[in-house]
């Protein structure tokens, strides 16, 4: 694309980007006819259509740059088998850096560069200077002509542990429409909606250094995707609102953050994709939402006696509607630390629970933070909930006193509350094994935990779970008013075998709503 109306791409970009929402394909015109009302319009100087972008991670800790680091072409053509890259295509080489200490913001720091440009960077990053520091000069005039600050890429290569090291991972690709605020000033306020999204991998196992070799094609998105980007010095408070509001009635957050890599992960790792894409791939009825029963139990056997036993129970006909599931694990076992956090009002009333924090085995990854909203409570007991929990990355690399402080402000702002309401309400050790059963007439599929939860003091508070997972094929709907009482009655189904399980044994297993925080912070 030529021409003097072109805008040209800023080198640095601060922007506040809102996590993107999901939308049905039969929600793409009311979408537009809202966001049109609001008086946004497509603006007639940006590279239009069809581009994807490519992520590249580092070999020894793949960590630090998924998403950070990637190179975004724009202006292809439509897809159609194959994936190829032309080694003269230009496009747009990205660093992302999000500070630490400013929630939401991200800096993007962007210059062009060619195809091979990019191929010959990975091969051996100590050239950065020779390959993005010469005479070259963009001929798409909407590309941006400044450089990258040298100092990124030397403390690029601080991190890496080989200097060859960089290696392709995701390709993205997509058709994107914009809709900006002022055509003067687009980057004060955007709107975007993809579509036709597919994705392609390169392989994980035996990393190669060349982005030329033909990507594998794992599958498409079945959604829409709407996301806002705001310049961070302006303020549209009232807008992203608005939007927003909209986008919450009509649409969900995905049920996880970064949804290529986790297509691109489960496919190079053999795990069965559960969030798009093969022909008998698992997705969720209630987008964005959980609905579990809640257990209480005291059982002379272990959680592993217990989950052999409901496994034979299952293949026996004990629970006759049900079979073990026929692609995911039959058993999998965890063994998270929570650090559970609570809000009390000004006189020390504890008011609920504000966030947790989970840290995985390894110990590096500091997990999710979660905040539940309480939709509904179901069964004789009310211990079957009907949850909403959102769920956040957590950008610290280890759970310092530091982290804990910054995540404490953060979350009282955006609850409303003074940091000094806060508090730890305390920290378990989550043993659990999952047993994965999938209904026979439907394919929903249900996880029953069997959960130690055990405190640095000694105390263990035994539970079982049952929590509907996803269901077999695309079942991608709205609630309709029908499909959670199915899932209600099939959990009660299944609570009835467990309980006639325990109780035979010698053990009980109690239907309450008891969660781990309430455990935590009564009375001892």
């Amino acid at each position: 694309m030529t021409g003097p109306e072109v805008r040209k791409q800023p080198c640095q970009q601060n922007r506040t980007e809102y996590a993107g929402i999901d939308l049905l394909p039969n929600q793409r015109k009311p979408f537009i006819d809202f966001i049109e009302s609001l008086g946004l319009k497509q603006p007639k100087n940006f590279i239009p259509g069809n581009e994807a972008t490519i992520y590249f991670l580092e070999n020894d800790t793949p960590n630090i740059l998924p998403g950070r680091l990637r190179f975004r072409m724009y202006g292809l053509p439509p897809f159609t088998n194959t994936f190829i890259i032309d080694s003269n295509q230009e496009g747009v080489f990205e660093m992302k850096i999000k500070p630490a200490s400013r929630n939401r913001v991200e800096i993007k720091h962007r210059q062009t560069a060619t195809a091979q440009m990019v191929d010959e960077f990975i091969k051996d990053p100590r050239r950065f200077q020779d390959l993005f520091y010469s005479s070259y000069s963009p001929t798409i005039q909407a590309l941006p002509e400044d450089k990258i600050d040298p100092q990124l890429f030397e403390a690029l290569l601080l991190n890496l542990t080989d200097t060859g090291s960089i290696f392709p991972s995701l390709i993205i690709y997509r058709n994107r429409q914009h809709w900006v605020l002022d055509e003067n000033d687009p980057d004060t306020f955007r709107v975007t909606l993809d579509d036709e999204i597919k994705y392609f991998g390169y392989p994980y196992k035996t990393p190669q250094n060349t982005i030329f070799t033909p990507p594998t094609y794992l599958g498409d998105d079945s959604y829409l995707r709407a996301e806002i980007k705001v310049d961070n010095h302006k303020n549209q408070i009232e807008l992203v609102d608005t939007i927003r509001e909209w986008l919450t009635e009509n649409g969900h957050i995905p049920p996880v953050r970064k949804k290529g890599f986790q297509v691109y992960f489960r496919h190079e790792l053999g795990v069965p994709d559960r969030y798009a894409l093969a022909k008998d791939y698992l997705t969720k009825e209630i987008p964005g939402r959980e609905i579990e029963a809640k257990l209480t139990l005291e059982s002379p056997d272990d959680r592993i006696t217990i989950a052999d036993l409901i496994k034979k129970g299952v293949e026996n006909g004990d629970l006759p509607d049900y079979r073990l599931h026929q692609m995911l694990p039959h058993t999998k076992q965890t063994s998270p630390i929570s650090y559970r956090y609570g809000i009390r009002d000004e006189k020390g009333n504890i008011l609920g629970e504000a966030f947790i924090i989970t840290m995985y085995s390894d110990g590096r990854i500091a997990g999710l933070k979660r905040k539940t909203n309480l939709i509904g409570q179901y069964g004789q007991h009310g211990n079957i909930l009907d949850k909403e929990e959102v769920k956040e990355s957590i950008r610290w690399p280890a759970w310092t006193q530091w982290a804990e402080e910054e995540t404490i402000k953060e979350q009282a702002e955006i609850l409303g509350v003074k940091k000094e309401q806060m508090f730890l309400g305390g920290v378990t050790k989550r043993d659990r094994i999952r047993v994965n059963i999938e209904n026979k007439g439907n394919d929903r599929t249900y996880v029953i935990s069997i959960e130690d939860n055990l405190t640095n003091d000694g105390r263990n508070f035994r539970q079982i779970e049952i929590e509907y997972g996803d269901r077999r094929g695309n079942h991608l709907s709205k609630i309709d008013g029908i499909t959670i009482p199915q899932i209600v009655g099939e959990i009660e189904e299944i609570q009835k075998f467990l309980i006639d399980l325990i109780t035979t044994r010698g053990g009980s297993l109690k239907p309450e709503p008891v969660s781990k925080f309430d455990w935590l912070t009564s009375p001892k």
